[in-house]
C-alpha cells in the first residue's frame, strides 16, 4: 500500500487526530508495528472486546430458515460472553486548538484533489430526520445553481461529492483542475459561501419530500441478494439500531426537522475544518514516519468579503418515479433475438420475476471509422466531453434512480447504457439520443474550449497514471489489451492526446454516427415491440445510415491467441514498488465441453494455489491460480505479486507448483472428490441470481459474447454433470502433459527491478505488434440461437 494515494491520504488524516484518540492510530500494521505483539496480547485483546453481548450476527442464504437457525445454534451458541462494555470514544477527533488547518500533500499519481472535512457529532440518534444526508444532498448536488456548477463554470473543478466521511466527519471531495489548484483559496471560499447559502435559505420541505420518496423507493426495492458486503453492512447497522427496525431507520425519513438541520449545519465553520490539497507537485517540508507521506501545513484563511455566487437549491425532482406497475406479473419470459433489417440486432427478455418495475438497456454501436490510436483518443474524449455536457441536465435524472453511461470501447465503437424504473426509462433514453427541448443530439458536441481543455488534461493524466498502477492491476490491464484483437496500447494513445483539438472531436462525433450498426440488449420490465422503434429513432434522429454487414463482421472484437506449442514472454515496466507475474497455459481451443471441465479444474486448483503461494511460501499478498475459459481458449493461469521476490522467481515457483499439483491431483482424484465440486457448479449454473443486475449481466454475456446462445449455462450444467473422474483425468493429461501447452507470461518489473529481456523464457516482446504468428479467432461466433 505504500504507493497507493488512497492509503497514504487515509494515513495522513490519522495524524490530524487529537492526542490519544483511537482514530489517530496506524490502522494497517507493518512488520515493525506488529513485531512486539505476543500471542498473549492477542488473547487479552480478544477477551476485552470480542464478547457476545456486544455482537450482532447476520446470516444470509437461500437455504431454508430452519437450516439457518440450526447453523446459528451449532456454530455461535458457544461464543463467550465476557460482559464487555461497549467502547465509547470522543465524537470529535480533531484537535480543537489546531493552528494549521490547511495541508498540502504530495501524491504519487498525477492529479489535483481537495478534501474538506468538518467534525460533527454522532448523528445516529437523528435517523428520523437524517440531517447529514440532507446536507450531503445539497452540497453534492451537480445541477444548475449547485456548488459544482459554479466551480466548473470557473474552470476550477471536474467532480464533487459530499456526505459522511471518516469517523464523525462531514466531507467534500473535489477533483480540481490545474486552475482550481492554483485558485484553491477561491474554491475553499466557494464551499463556505454555499454553507452560508444553506444557513440563510434554510431547509425547504420540498427537499425533504424528495429525499423521503427516494428513501422509500430504495427500501421497497431492496433486492433479496445475499453477499458478504451486505451481511457486514446489516450487522454494522444493527449495532446502532434495533434489530427489528434497523432497515427502516437506515433508509426511511419520518420527521421533517429544521432544528436538526441547523444544528449539524452549525458545525460547518472554519475553526472546525481541515482542508487537504493533494497533487504530485506540492512543496512540502514535513514527512509522516510510516508511509513517508510528504506534506506541509499552515493556517487556513477563508475570505468571505467577495461577491456571492448565484447559488440555488435544486428544484423539486420530476424524475422521481411514481408508477411501479409491471407489464406482467412474476414472469421470466423467453429470450429472443430480433433482427432489425440491416441496422443490427436486438436481444430481448422480459423479466418481472423479482417484482421490480425496472429495466436495463444497452446499445453497442459500431461505426465505419477506423480503429487506430488517434480515433481511440477522439472516441474517449468525445465520451468524456459529452458526459460533461450532459452533467447538469442529467443530474436530477440520476437522483431519480436512472443511470446512464456513454462509454468509449474502441476507436470505432462506443456504447450507451441506461437503467432505472420503467416509467421514464425509454423517454430518458430518447432524450439522450435527441433532446428536442434543448435542441441537442447525441452526435453533436456542445462544450466550450475551457471545459474541453480541462477534460482533455484529466484524460491525459488518467493515461499517464496507468504507469503507477499496482503491479497486478497493471498486468490485468495489459492482458486485456493484448488478448482483444482491437485492443490498443495506452502508451500509443497517449502520444496522440496533445494533437487533438475540440474541433477534431466535434467532427469525429458527427462522422462516427454517419454509418453505424447496433447490438441492443433489453432486459427486465420492458416491452418487446418498443425496441425496434428505439433503434429506428436512433438512426433517424442522428441521421445515420446502415453499416454494410460485411464490414460489421470484420469489426467485432475477436481474441488474440498464442499458437499451439509456442512460449512467449511480455516484459512490462512500471513505477510500482512491487514485482508481479501473470502466466497463461493454453491447453486447447475453446469448446463447451472443455469449458465445463475447466470450471472443475478451477474449483480444484484455486484454494491449494492460494494456500501454497501465499500462506506456505509467503510470496506476496496477491496470489491467484485459476482456470481460463473467457479469452478464446481454455487453460490455467497463475498470478503473483510480491514486494520481496523478483518476478522471474515468482514465475518459476508458480510453474513448478502448477505442474506438480496437476500431475499429482489428476492421478489421485476420485468420483467422491468430484461429486461436491460438480454439485456446487451445477447449482451455480442453474440457480437464477436474485438481483436484476446479475440476471442482466448473464443475459448480456449470452447475447453479445455467445451470440445469442441463451441456454449456455444449462448446456454447461449438463456437461458438468456428465464429467466423471476418468474423463477429467484424461482431459488434464491430454491437454497439459501429453501435448505441451503454449505459454504466455507477463512479467512486471517494479521500481528497483533489474529484469531484462534476456532473463525471460521463450520469445520476448514488449508490445503486440512485435509478434506476428498469433491466431485471431472468435470461437463463439458459430453459436446457434436456441
Amino acid at each position: 500500500n505504500l504507493k497507493s494515494d488512497g492509503w497514504r491520504l487515509d494515513r495522513f488524516t490519522n495524524t490530524l487526530a487529537k492526542t490519544n484518540h483511537p482514530y489517530g492510530k496506524f490502522g494497517i500494521g507493518s512488520t515493525k508495528t506488529l513485531a512486539p505483539v505476543s500471542r498473549g496480547d492477542v488473547i487479552n485483546f480478544y477477551r476485552k472486546y470480542y464478547s457476545s453481548n456486544n455482537m450482532k450476527l447476520v446470516i444470509m442464504s437461500s437455504q431454508p430458515m430452519n437450516s439457518l437457525l440450526a447453523w446459528t445454534n451449532k456454530y455461535f451458541v458457544d461464543v463467550p460472553n465476557f460482559n464487555a462494555q461497549r467502547p465509547r470514544y470522543d465524537e470529535f477527533f480533531f484537535d480543537s486548538n489546531a493552528k494549521n488547518r490547511l495541508h498540502f500533500v504530495k501524491a504519487i499519481e498525477d492529479s489535483e484533489d481537495m478534501t474538506v472535512m468538518f467534525n460533527i457529532p454522532d448523528d445516529t440518534g437523528y435517523w428520523a430526520s437524517k440531517p447529514v444526508m440532507i446536507m450531503g444532498a445539497l452540497m453534492g448536488h451537480e445541477g444548475k445553481g449547485s456548488l459544482l456548477s459554479y466551480l466548473t463554470e470557473k474552470g476550477w473543478a471536474l467532480k464533487l461529492s459530499a456526505g459522511h466521511n471518516i469517523w464523525r466527519t462531514f466531507g467534500l471531495n473535489i477533483t480540481l483542475t490545474p486552475a482550481g489548484r492554483a485558485n484553491y483559496d477561491k474554491v475553499v471560499t466557494a464551499v463556505f459561501q454555499y454553507v452560508e447559502l444553506m444557513k440563510t435559505k434554510g431547509y425547504p420541505e420540498s427537499i425533504y419530500e424528495d429525499q423521503k420518496a427516494l428513501g422509500k423507493i430504495t427500501l421497497d426495492d431492496l433486492e433479496p441478494s445475499s453477499s458478504g458486503n451486505r451481511a457486514a453492512m446489516f450487522a454494522s447497522q444493527m449495532t446502532d439500531f434495533p434489530v427489528d427496525s434497523f432497515l427502516e431507520r437506515n433508509f426511511l425519513f419520518s420527521e421533517y426537522s429544521r432544528d436538526d438541520f441547523q444544528k449539524f449545519l452549525s458545525y460547518l465553520k472554519p475553526d472546525n475544518v481541515h482542508v487537504i490539497i493533494s497533487s504530485k507537485t506540492e512543496k512540502t517540508n514535513q514527512k509522516e514516519e510510516i508511509f513517508g507521506v510528504e506534506y506541509a501545513s499552515q493556517p487556513l484563511v477563508v475570505q468571505m468579503d467577495g461577491p456571492m455566487p448565484t447559488f440555488d437549491y435544486p428544484s423539486q425532482n420530476k424524475y422521481i418515479p411514481t408508477d411501479f406497475s409491471l407489464f406482467s406479473k412474476n414472469t421470466y419470459g423467453e429470450p429472443k433475438k430480433i433482427e432489425i433489417k440491416d441496422k443490427g440486432e436486438i436481444y430481448f427478455q422480459q423479466d418481472t420475476d423479482l417484482n421490480l418495475s425496472k429495466g436495463i438497456i444497452h446499445i453497442n454501436i459500431l461505426s465505419h471509422v477506423e480503429n487506430n490510436p488517434k480515433n481511440d483518443v477522439l472516441n474517449s474524449l468525445f465520451e468524456r466531453s459529452k458526459t460533461e455536457e450532459l452533467r447538469e441536465w442529467s443530474y436530477p435524472i440520476g437522483q431519480g434512480r436512472y443511470n446512464y453511461f456513454l462509454q468509449s470501447v474502441n476507436g470505432d465503437e462506443m456504447s450507451l447504457s441506461i437503467s432505472g424504473y420503467t416509467q421514464r426509462l425509454n423517454s430518458v433514453l430518447k432524450d439522450i439520443i435527441l433532446d428536442k427541448e434543448n435542441k441537442r443530439r447525441l452526435s453533436e458536441l456542445n462544450i466550450d474550449e475551457k471545459t474541453f481543455k480541462d477534460v482533455k488534461e484529466k484524460y491525459k493524466k488518467d493515461l499517464q497514471n496507468l504507469d503507477e498502477l499496482v503491479a497486478s492491476q497493471r498486468l490485468n490491464l495489459e492482458w486485456y489489451l493484448l488478448s482483444d484483437n482491437k485492443g490498443l496500447r495506452w502508451q500509443d494513445t497517449l502520444t496522440q492526446v496533445d494533437q487533438v483539438s475540440l474541433k477534431d472531436v466535434k467532427e469525429y462525433g458527427k462522422n462516427f454516427f454517419t454509418k453505424i450498426n447496433v447490438r441492443v440488449v433489453a432486459y427486465g420490465n420492458v416491452k418487446e415491440e418498443e425496441y425496434p422503434e428505439i433503434v429506428d429513432y436512433l438512426f433517424s434522429s442522428l441521421q445515420s445510415a446502415s453499416l454494410e454487414s460485411g464490414i460489421v463482421a470484420g469489426k467485432r472484437s475477436q481474441f488474440r491467441v498464442v499458437p499451439d506449442g509456442k512460449k512467449y514472454s511480455m516484459l512490462v515496466k512500471g513505477k510500482n514498488n512491487n514485482n508481479a507475474m501473470m502466466t497463461f497455459y493454453k491447453m486447447n481451443d475453446w469448446s463447451i465441453e472443455a469449458q465445463a471441465k475447466t470450471y472443475i479444474l478451477d474449483q480444484i486448483l484455486s484454494q491449494p494455489y492460494f494456500a501454497e503461494m501465499r500462506t506456505n511460501q509467503q510470496l506476496g499478498y496477491v496470489a491467484s491460480g485459476s482456470g481460463v475459459w473467457a479469452n478464446g481458449f481454455i487453460g490455467v493461469s497463475g498470478l503473483l505479486q510480491s514486494g520481496k521476490y523478483p518476478s522471474k522467481e515468482l514465475y518459476e515457483r508458480s510453474d513448478k507448483f502448477l505442474t506438480e499439483f496437476l500431475k499429482t491431483q489428476t492421478e489421485k482424484i476420485t468420483e467422491e472428490d468430484l461429486r461436491p465440486v460438480k454439485a456446487s457448479l451445477v447449482n451455480d449454473m442453474l440457480t437464477k441470481p436474485n438481483t436484476l443486475r446479475e440476471r442482466y449481466e448473464l443475459f448480456k454475456s449470452a447475447s453479445l459474447k455467445y451470440n445469442g446462445r441463451f441456454d449456455i449455462r444449462k448446456e454447461l450444467a449438463e456437461k458438468i454433470k456428465s464429467v466423471d473422474a476418468a474423463g477429467y483425468k484424461q482431459f488434464v493429461k491430454t491437454n497439459f502433459f501429453d501435448r505441451e501447452p503454449s505459454h504466455l507470461t507477463l512479467f512486471y518489473a517494479g521500481q528497483d527491478s533489474k529484469l531484462s529481456k534476456s532473463d525471460l523464457p521463450g520469445t520476448v516482446f514488449e508490445k503486440p505488434e512485435d509478434i506476428k504468428d498469433w491466431v485471431v479467432m472468435d470461437p463463439y461466433k458459430n453459436s446457434t440461437v436456441k
